[in-house]
């Protein structure tokens, strides 16, 4: 599984038409239960994104030049906002910049 490995922060993600260049494109989202802020949120969530992905691609991860990653709460807006929500984000693995959609992509 090629997924970025990288943590990062963000407050705020900027939506742009998939008619322009853009570097990620969300492809699925889910919630995740429990009241108490998973220890191993990073690992579920690439098990919740490698599961959508082939349905959204057309096929797995292994067989194609894209990857994911996952947009995932914070410890505090897990406790204090109540956000579970698991975002999904497919790219190209060199990172360049894609146009148009890449559902059923291959």
């Amino acid at each position: 599984m090629d997924t970025f490995a990288d943590e990062e922060s963000f407050q705020d993600v900027n939506a742009v038409p998939r008619s322009q260049p853009h570097a990620f494109e969300a492809y699925h989202s889910e919630d995740v239960s429990g009241d108490t802020f998973p220890t191993n949120l990073g690992k579920l969530s690439d098990e919740i994104c490698y599961v959508a992905f082939e349905g959204y691609v057309g096929v797995s991860i292994e067989e194609t030049v894209l990857t994911f990653m996952s947009l995932i709460p914070t410890r505090e807006s897990w406790e204090k906002g109540s956000d579970r929500e698991v975002t999904c984000l497919v790219a190209m693995s060199d990172g360049s910049d894609m146009i148009g959609a890449l559902r059923n992509s291959r």
